[in-house]
Protein backbone atom coordinates (compact mmCIF):
# COMPACT_ATOMS: atom_id res chain seq x y z
CA UNK A 1 0.00 0.00 0.00
CA UNK A 2 1.53 3.27 -1.05
CA UNK A 3 0.91 6.27 1.13
CA UNK A 4 0.80 9.89 -0.02
CA UNK A 5 3.65 12.04 1.08
CA UNK A 6 3.28 15.26 3.03
CA UNK A 7 5.76 17.11 5.24
CA UNK A 8 5.57 18.81 8.61
CA UNK A 9 8.37 19.34 11.16
CA UNK A 10 11.56 17.44 12.09
CA UNK A 11 12.07 16.36 15.71
CA UNK A 12 14.69 14.39 17.63
CA UNK A 13 14.13 10.78 18.62
CA UNK A 14 13.22 10.22 22.27
CA UNK A 15 10.91 8.12 24.37
CA UNK A 16 7.76 9.91 25.46
CA UNK A 17 5.36 8.89 28.15
CA UNK A 18 1.90 10.04 27.10
CA UNK A 19 0.96 13.62 27.72
CA UNK A 20 3.95 15.46 26.18
CA UNK A 21 3.77 18.17 23.53
CA UNK A 22 6.44 20.60 22.44
CA UNK A 23 7.83 21.71 19.11
CA UNK A 24 9.40 24.58 17.22
CA UNK A 25 7.92 26.06 14.08
CA UNK A 26 8.46 28.80 11.57
CA UNK A 27 4.85 28.67 10.36
CA UNK A 28 2.80 31.90 10.38
CA UNK A 29 1.02 32.51 13.68
CA UNK A 30 -2.41 32.28 12.07
CA UNK A 31 -1.86 28.87 10.41
CA UNK A 32 -4.27 26.25 11.80
CA UNK A 33 -3.08 23.32 13.85
CA UNK A 34 -4.28 19.82 13.00
CA UNK A 35 -5.28 17.07 15.43
CA UNK A 36 -6.54 13.49 15.14
CA UNK A 37 -7.77 10.73 17.44
CA UNK A 38 -6.57 7.11 17.32
CA UNK A 39 -9.16 4.88 19.03
CA UNK A 40 -7.46 1.83 20.57
CA UNK A 41 -10.03 0.96 23.26
CA UNK A 42 -11.09 -2.48 22.05
CA UNK A 43 -13.98 -2.80 24.54
CA UNK A 44 -15.14 0.83 24.30
CA UNK A 45 -17.86 2.67 22.40
CA UNK A 46 -17.45 5.27 19.69
CA UNK A 47 -15.46 8.32 20.73
CA UNK A 48 -15.66 12.06 20.07
CA UNK A 49 -12.68 14.39 20.12
CA UNK A 50 -13.37 17.91 21.34
CA UNK A 51 -11.23 21.04 21.42
CA UNK A 52 -12.54 23.74 23.77
CA UNK A 53 -15.74 21.66 23.98
CA UNK A 54 -16.30 21.84 20.21
CA UNK A 55 -16.57 18.45 18.53
CA UNK A 56 -13.85 18.15 15.87
CA UNK A 57 -14.14 14.37 15.27
CA UNK A 58 -17.31 12.38 15.97
CA UNK A 59 -18.05 8.68 16.60
CA UNK A 60 -14.56 7.40 15.90
CA UNK A 61 -14.70 3.62 16.16
CA UNK A 62 -12.22 1.16 17.63
CA UNK A 63 -9.02 0.59 15.65
CA UNK A 64 -9.45 3.60 13.44
CA UNK A 65 -8.22 7.16 13.01
CA UNK A 66 -10.36 10.26 12.85
CA UNK A 67 -7.90 11.79 10.42
CA UNK A 68 -6.28 15.16 11.02
CA UNK A 69 -8.80 17.96 11.65
CA UNK A 70 -7.99 21.65 11.46
CA UNK A 71 -8.36 23.67 14.66
CA UNK A 72 -7.39 27.16 15.76
CA UNK A 73 -3.91 27.34 17.27
CA UNK A 74 -3.70 27.79 21.03
CA UNK A 75 -0.50 28.65 22.86
CA UNK A 76 0.36 29.49 26.46
CA UNK A 77 -1.12 31.06 28.46
CA UNK A 78 -4.28 30.38 26.42
CA UNK A 79 -3.91 26.65 25.88
CA UNK A 80 -6.76 24.59 24.49
CA UNK A 81 -8.82 22.07 26.41
CA UNK A 82 -8.50 18.78 24.51
CA UNK A 83 -11.01 16.14 25.64
CA UNK A 84 -12.17 12.68 24.65
CA UNK A 85 -15.81 11.64 25.16
CA UNK A 86 -17.99 8.69 24.46
CA UNK A 87 -20.14 9.75 21.51
CA UNK A 88 -23.06 11.83 22.68
CA UNK A 89 -21.77 12.13 26.25
CA UNK A 90 -21.00 15.63 27.49
CA UNK A 91 -18.84 14.23 30.27
CA UNK A 92 -15.22 13.81 29.24
CA UNK A 93 -13.48 10.48 29.71
CA UNK A 94 -10.18 12.39 29.62
CA UNK A 95 -9.37 16.08 29.45
CA UNK A 96 -6.18 18.14 29.50
CA UNK A 97 -4.81 21.56 28.65
CA UNK A 98 -2.56 21.41 25.58
CA UNK A 99 -0.60 23.72 23.31
CA UNK A 100 -1.66 23.57 19.66
CA UNK A 101 1.10 25.28 17.74
CA UNK A 102 0.26 27.03 14.47
CA UNK A 103 0.92 24.79 11.48
CA UNK A 104 1.71 21.75 13.66
CA UNK A 105 0.09 18.32 13.83
CA UNK A 106 -0.94 16.31 16.90
CA UNK A 107 -2.36 12.89 17.78
CA UNK A 108 -4.56 11.94 20.73
CA UNK A 109 -4.31 8.26 21.70
CA UNK A 110 -7.23 6.55 23.49
CA UNK A 111 -5.91 3.57 25.48
CA UNK A 112 -7.71 0.46 26.75
CA UNK A 113 -9.35 -1.09 28.64
CA UNK A 114 -12.59 0.87 28.97
CA UNK A 115 -12.66 0.28 32.73
CA UNK A 116 -9.28 2.04 33.03
CA UNK A 117 -9.68 4.47 30.12
CA UNK A 118 -6.75 6.81 29.53
CA UNK A 119 -5.62 9.12 26.78
CA UNK A 120 -2.34 10.60 25.69
CA UNK A 121 -1.44 13.62 23.58
CA UNK A 122 1.62 14.05 21.39
CA UNK A 123 2.89 16.18 18.55
CA UNK A 124 3.66 14.66 15.14
CA UNK A 125 6.79 16.24 13.60
CA UNK A 126 6.53 14.30 10.35
CA UNK A 127 9.16 15.86 8.09
CA UNK A 128 12.32 13.90 7.33
CA UNK A 129 15.02 13.83 4.66
CA UNK A 130 14.44 12.45 1.14
CA UNK A 131 16.50 9.34 1.95
CA UNK A 132 14.58 8.45 5.11
CA UNK A 133 11.25 7.42 6.55
CA UNK A 134 10.30 7.97 10.16
CA UNK A 135 8.40 5.72 12.51
CA UNK A 136 6.93 5.92 16.00
CA UNK A 137 5.94 2.94 18.13
CA UNK A 138 2.88 2.75 20.41
CA UNK A 139 1.91 0.20 23.06
CA UNK A 140 -1.90 0.32 23.03
CA UNK A 141 -2.33 -3.18 24.45
CA UNK A 142 -3.72 -3.72 27.93
CA UNK A 143 -1.01 -6.25 28.77
CA UNK A 144 1.55 -5.49 31.46
CA UNK A 145 4.51 -6.66 29.37
CA UNK A 146 7.15 -4.31 28.02
CA UNK A 147 7.28 -4.67 24.23
CA UNK A 148 10.14 -3.96 21.83
CA UNK A 149 10.28 -3.35 18.08
CA UNK A 150 13.02 -5.19 16.19
CA UNK A 151 14.09 -5.51 12.58
CA UNK A 152 13.75 -9.27 12.13
CA UNK A 153 17.14 -10.94 12.51
CA UNK A 154 18.88 -7.87 13.95
CA UNK A 155 21.12 -8.16 16.99
CA UNK A 156 19.59 -5.27 18.91
CA UNK A 157 16.16 -3.69 19.25
CA UNK A 158 15.08 -0.73 17.15
CA UNK A 159 12.61 0.88 19.60
CA UNK A 160 11.28 0.28 23.11
CA UNK A 161 10.83 -1.32 25.55
CA UNK A 162 7.38 0.22 26.08
CA UNK A 163 4.93 -0.19 28.91
CA UNK A 164 1.23 0.04 28.08
CA UNK A 165 0.16 3.61 27.14
CA UNK A 166 3.73 4.56 26.21
CA UNK A 167 4.73 6.01 22.85
CA UNK A 168 8.26 5.98 21.44
CA UNK A 169 8.62 9.20 19.46
CA UNK A 170 9.74 9.21 15.83
CA UNK A 171 13.07 7.83 14.73
CA UNK A 172 14.44 8.07 11.20
CA UNK A 173 15.31 4.95 9.19
CA UNK A 174 16.36 4.64 5.54
CA UNK A 175 13.26 4.16 3.42
CA UNK A 176 12.69 0.69 1.97
CA UNK A 177 11.21 -2.71 2.74
CA UNK A 178 11.48 -4.09 6.28
CA UNK A 179 10.54 -7.24 8.13
CA UNK A 180 9.74 -6.33 11.73
CA UNK A 181 9.31 -8.39 14.87
CA UNK A 182 7.70 -7.65 18.23
CA UNK A 183 9.43 -9.03 21.32
CA UNK A 184 8.87 -8.87 25.06
CA UNK A 185 11.64 -7.45 27.20
CA UNK A 186 13.46 -10.19 29.03
CA UNK A 187 11.58 -13.04 27.33
CA UNK A 188 13.70 -14.80 24.72
CA UNK A 189 10.88 -17.26 23.93
CA UNK A 190 8.43 -14.62 22.64
CA UNK A 191 8.79 -13.20 19.14
CA UNK A 192 6.06 -12.20 16.68
CA UNK A 193 7.51 -11.93 13.19
CA UNK A 194 5.75 -10.16 10.34
CA UNK A 195 5.87 -10.07 6.56
CA UNK A 196 7.71 -7.19 4.88
CA UNK A 197 6.18 -3.73 4.87
CA UNK A 198 7.26 -0.84 2.69
CA UNK A 199 8.33 2.50 4.15
CA UNK A 200 8.36 5.15 1.42
CA UNK A 201 10.78 8.04 1.14
CA UNK A 202 9.76 10.90 3.47
CA UNK A 203 6.87 8.82 4.78
CA UNK A 204 5.95 9.07 8.47
CA UNK A 205 4.23 6.17 10.23
CA UNK A 206 2.73 5.30 13.61
CA UNK A 207 3.03 1.61 14.50
CA UNK A 208 0.34 0.66 17.02
CA UNK A 209 0.23 -2.63 18.94
CA UNK A 210 -3.31 -3.29 20.17
CA UNK A 211 -5.46 -6.03 21.69
CA UNK A 212 -4.14 -8.55 24.23
CA UNK A 213 -2.02 -11.68 24.31
CA UNK A 214 -4.73 -13.56 26.18
CA UNK A 215 -6.55 -16.41 24.43
CA UNK A 216 -9.52 -15.88 26.72
CA UNK A 217 -10.89 -12.75 25.03
CA UNK A 218 -11.96 -11.61 21.57
CA UNK A 219 -9.22 -9.03 21.15
CA UNK A 220 -6.21 -10.67 19.47
CA UNK A 221 -2.79 -9.08 19.65
CA UNK A 222 -2.31 -7.21 16.35
CA UNK A 223 -0.24 -4.44 14.79
CA UNK A 224 -1.63 -1.62 12.65
CA UNK A 225 0.66 0.87 10.90
CA UNK A 226 -0.91 4.26 10.17
CA UNK A 227 0.34 6.72 7.61
CA UNK A 228 0.90 10.06 9.30
CA UNK A 229 1.04 11.84 5.96
CA UNK A 230 -1.94 13.23 4.10
CA UNK A 231 -5.25 12.77 5.93
CA UNK A 232 -3.73 10.51 8.60
CA UNK A 233 -6.35 7.78 8.15
CA UNK A 234 -4.66 5.27 5.85
CA UNK A 235 -3.12 2.14 7.34
CA UNK A 236 -1.87 -1.38 6.74
CA UNK A 237 -2.29 -4.27 9.15
CA UNK A 238 0.87 -6.29 9.61
CA UNK A 239 0.62 -9.91 8.51
CA UNK A 240 2.30 -12.66 10.50
CA UNK A 241 5.22 -14.20 8.64
CA UNK A 242 4.22 -17.38 6.85
CA UNK A 243 6.21 -20.41 5.72
CA UNK A 244 7.64 -18.78 2.63
CA UNK A 245 11.08 -17.64 1.52
CA UNK A 246 12.31 -15.73 -1.49
CA UNK A 247 14.95 -16.11 -4.20
CA UNK A 248 16.33 -13.77 -6.83
CA UNK A 249 18.17 -15.06 -9.90
CA UNK A 250 21.20 -13.36 -11.48
CA UNK A 251 22.85 -14.08 -14.85
CA UNK A 252 26.67 -14.21 -14.63
CA UNK A 253 27.48 -16.77 -17.36
CA UNK A 254 30.29 -15.27 -19.43
CA UNK A 255 29.46 -15.13 -23.14
CA UNK A 256 25.84 -16.07 -22.57
CA UNK A 257 22.77 -14.72 -24.33
CA UNK A 258 19.60 -13.99 -22.36
CA UNK A 259 18.64 -16.71 -19.91
CA UNK A 260 15.34 -18.39 -19.13
CA UNK A 261 14.62 -20.14 -15.83
CA UNK A 262 11.92 -22.59 -14.76
CA UNK A 263 11.25 -23.38 -11.09
CA UNK A 264 9.14 -26.44 -10.21
CA UNK A 265 7.41 -26.34 -13.60
CA UNK A 266 8.43 -27.31 -17.17
CA UNK A 267 7.90 -23.88 -18.72
CA UNK A 268 10.10 -20.96 -17.63
CA UNK A 269 8.64 -18.26 -15.40
CA UNK A 270 11.69 -16.07 -16.07
CA UNK A 271 12.65 -15.16 -19.63
CA UNK A 272 14.94 -12.62 -21.26
CA UNK A 273 17.28 -12.30 -18.28
CA UNK A 274 20.34 -10.57 -19.75
CA UNK A 275 23.92 -11.08 -18.59
CA UNK A 276 24.73 -8.76 -15.71
CA UNK A 277 21.10 -8.40 -14.59
CA UNK A 278 18.99 -9.99 -11.88
CA UNK A 279 15.35 -10.56 -11.14
CA UNK A 280 13.45 -9.15 -8.21
CA UNK A 281 12.76 -11.60 -5.40
CA UNK A 282 10.33 -14.41 -6.18
CA UNK A 283 8.52 -16.09 -3.28
CA UNK A 284 8.28 -19.84 -2.80
CA UNK A 285 7.09 -22.15 -0.08
CA UNK A 286 9.64 -23.41 2.41
CA UNK A 287 11.22 -26.72 1.38
CA UNK A 288 13.00 -28.22 -1.62
CA UNK A 289 12.59 -26.89 -5.16
CA UNK A 290 13.85 -27.88 -8.60
CA UNK A 291 14.99 -25.47 -11.29
CA UNK A 292 16.39 -25.56 -14.80
CA UNK A 293 18.01 -22.79 -16.82
CA UNK A 294 18.83 -22.20 -20.47
CA UNK A 295 20.98 -19.57 -22.14
CA UNK A 296 19.60 -19.00 -25.58
CA UNK A 297 18.73 -22.50 -26.80
CA UNK A 298 21.37 -24.22 -24.67
CA UNK A 299 20.39 -25.86 -21.41
CA UNK A 300 23.00 -24.96 -18.81
CA UNK A 301 21.34 -26.29 -15.63
CA UNK A 302 18.91 -29.20 -15.56
CA UNK A 303 16.74 -30.20 -12.59
CA UNK A 304 19.03 -28.77 -9.94
CA UNK A 305 17.60 -28.69 -6.41
CA UNK A 306 17.73 -25.94 -3.81
CA UNK A 307 16.17 -25.51 -0.38
CA UNK A 308 14.33 -22.55 1.10
CA UNK A 309 13.81 -21.86 4.79
CA UNK A 310 10.82 -19.86 5.95
CA UNK A 311 11.34 -16.10 6.10
CA UNK A 312 14.82 -16.29 4.54
CA UNK A 313 16.13 -14.79 1.30
CA UNK A 314 18.58 -16.15 -1.26
CA UNK A 315 20.43 -15.28 -4.47
CA UNK A 316 20.88 -17.91 -7.19
CA UNK A 317 23.69 -17.02 -9.60
CA UNK A 318 24.02 -18.70 -12.98
CA UNK A 319 27.81 -18.89 -13.37
CA UNK A 320 30.54 -20.16 -15.69
CA UNK A 321 31.24 -19.95 -19.40
CA UNK A 322 29.46 -20.82 -22.64
CA UNK A 323 32.73 -21.54 -24.51
CA UNK A 324 33.76 -24.03 -23.40
CA UNK A 325 30.42 -24.94 -21.84
CA UNK A 326 31.09 -25.09 -18.11
CA UNK A 327 28.27 -23.77 -15.98
CA UNK A 328 26.99 -24.26 -12.44
CA UNK A 329 24.62 -22.55 -10.00
CA UNK A 330 25.92 -20.62 -7.01
CA UNK A 331 23.29 -20.41 -4.26
CA UNK A 332 23.84 -17.89 -1.48
CA UNK A 333 21.80 -16.97 1.56
CA UNK A 334 21.16 -13.22 1.72
CA UNK A 335 21.12 -10.94 4.73
CA UNK A 336 17.66 -9.58 5.48
CA UNK A 337 18.35 -7.23 8.40
CA UNK A 338 20.04 -4.01 7.27
CA UNK A 339 22.46 -1.97 9.31
CA UNK A 340 20.81 1.45 9.51
CA UNK A 341 24.09 3.40 9.76
CA UNK A 342 26.35 1.34 7.46
CA UNK A 343 26.19 -0.16 3.98
CA UNK A 344 26.27 -3.95 3.91
CA UNK A 345 28.18 -5.31 0.89
CA UNK A 346 28.92 -8.88 -0.15
CA UNK A 347 31.65 -9.31 -2.80
CA UNK A 348 31.68 -12.27 -5.20
CA UNK A 349 34.22 -13.19 -7.92
CA UNK A 350 32.32 -14.57 -10.92
CA UNK A 351 34.93 -13.88 -13.64
CA UNK A 352 35.96 -17.41 -14.77
CA UNK A 353 39.39 -16.56 -16.17
CA UNK A 354 40.41 -13.94 -13.64
CA UNK A 355 42.87 -14.66 -10.83
CA UNK A 356 41.97 -14.46 -7.17
CA UNK A 357 41.24 -10.83 -6.33
CA UNK A 358 41.47 -8.28 -3.57
CA UNK A 359 39.37 -5.13 -3.67
CA UNK A 360 40.90 -1.73 -3.08
CA UNK A 361 39.47 1.74 -2.73
CA UNK A 362 41.11 4.28 -5.03
CA UNK A 363 40.14 7.19 -2.80
CA UNK A 364 42.33 5.74 -0.03
CA UNK A 365 45.77 5.01 -1.47
CA UNK A 366 46.94 1.49 -0.73
CA UNK A 367 43.76 0.53 1.10
CA UNK A 368 42.33 -2.96 0.55
CA UNK A 369 38.91 -3.86 1.95
CA UNK A 370 39.60 -6.35 4.77
CA UNK A 371 38.47 -9.91 4.02
CA UNK A 372 39.41 -13.29 5.42
CA UNK A 373 41.04 -14.29 2.11
CA UNK A 374 41.33 -13.22 -1.55
CA UNK A 375 38.39 -14.22 -3.74
CA UNK A 376 38.93 -16.94 -6.32
CA UNK A 377 36.33 -17.81 -8.96
CA UNK A 378 32.91 -18.43 -7.38
CA UNK A 379 34.18 -17.41 -3.97
CA UNK A 380 32.42 -15.01 -1.62
CA UNK A 381 33.75 -12.38 0.78
CA UNK A 382 33.99 -13.20 4.46
CA UNK A 383 34.61 -10.83 7.33
CA UNK A 384 37.76 -11.74 9.22
CA UNK A 385 36.08 -10.65 12.46
CA UNK A 386 32.45 -11.76 12.18
CA UNK A 387 32.61 -14.41 9.45
CA UNK A 388 29.68 -12.79 7.67
CA UNK A 389 29.71 -12.63 3.89
CA UNK A 390 28.35 -9.08 4.15
CA UNK A 391 30.96 -6.48 5.06
CA UNK A 392 30.14 -3.19 6.75
CA UNK A 393 31.27 -0.17 4.73
CA UNK A 394 30.77 3.53 5.38
CA UNK A 395 28.05 4.74 3.00
CA UNK A 396 29.33 6.65 -0.02
CA UNK A 397 30.31 6.55 -3.68
CA UNK A 398 33.54 4.72 -4.40
CA UNK A 399 35.99 3.95 -7.16
CA UNK A 400 36.82 0.30 -6.51
CA UNK A 401 39.94 -1.46 -7.75
CA UNK A 402 39.77 -5.20 -8.43
CA UNK A 403 43.35 -6.32 -7.88
CA UNK A 404 45.23 -9.51 -8.73
CA UNK A 405 45.93 -10.82 -5.24
CA UNK A 406 49.31 -12.26 -6.31
CA UNK A 407 50.83 -9.69 -8.68
CA UNK A 408 48.90 -6.69 -7.27
CA UNK A 409 48.07 -5.61 -10.83
CA UNK A 410 44.81 -3.70 -11.13
CA UNK A 411 42.49 -5.80 -13.30
CA UNK A 412 39.60 -3.32 -13.21
CA UNK A 413 39.07 0.15 -11.82
CA UNK A 414 35.41 1.13 -11.78
CA UNK A 415 34.00 4.34 -10.33
CA UNK A 416 30.57 5.61 -9.32
CA UNK A 417 29.81 2.59 -7.17
CA UNK A 418 27.40 3.80 -4.52
CA UNK A 419 26.69 1.92 -1.30
CA UNK A 420 23.90 3.27 0.87
CA UNK A 421 23.32 3.07 4.62
CA UNK A 422 20.49 0.70 5.44
CA UNK A 423 20.82 -1.10 2.11
CA UNK A 424 22.07 -4.67 1.60
CA UNK A 425 24.22 -5.04 -1.54
CA UNK A 426 25.98 -7.75 -3.52
CA UNK A 427 28.85 -6.48 -5.67
CA UNK A 428 29.95 -9.15 -8.13
CA UNK A 429 32.94 -9.14 -10.46
CA UNK A 430 32.28 -10.74 -13.84
CA UNK A 431 33.13 -10.88 -17.51
CA UNK A 432 36.37 -12.08 -19.08
CA UNK A 433 39.95 -11.00 -18.49
CA UNK A 434 41.00 -12.39 -21.91
CA UNK A 435 38.19 -10.59 -23.71
CA UNK A 436 38.84 -7.42 -21.69
CA UNK A 437 35.21 -7.32 -20.63
CA UNK A 438 35.67 -7.33 -16.88
CA UNK A 439 33.09 -5.31 -14.99
CA UNK A 440 31.48 -5.04 -11.55
CA UNK A 441 27.72 -5.29 -11.02
CA UNK A 442 25.70 -4.44 -7.93
CA UNK A 443 22.47 -6.01 -6.70
CA UNK A 444 20.42 -4.20 -4.06
CA UNK A 445 18.54 -6.65 -1.88
CA UNK A 446 16.21 -4.22 -0.12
Amino acid sequence: MMFRLFTALVAASLLFTVGCSDDNSSNPDDAPATIRLLHNVYDGNGLDLRVNNVIVAENVTFNSSSGYKQVAPAVAPNQATVSVHYTGDANARNSSKQTLGPGLAYTVYAFPPAAAFSAGFQNDPRETSPSNSRIKFVNATSDTFKFELWVTGAKSRLMGPLNRTQVAQYIDVPFGSYRFSIKKQGDTTFSREYEAVNLVAQGAYTIVMHGTLSDADAYPFSVRMYSDNGPGTQYVDWVKASSIGKVLFAHAVQGGAAASIAVDVPSPQITGLAFGTSTSYLTFGAGQHIFSAAVGSTTIISNSTFNIDAAKAYTMFLTGTMTPLATAPLYLEDATSPNLSQAMVRFVNLAPDAPAIEIGVKEIAGYVIPMAAPLGFRQVSSSASSGSAFLMLPPGTYTLQYIDATTKAILLEQGNQTFTAGVIHTNWFGGSAAAKSLRAYTIKHN
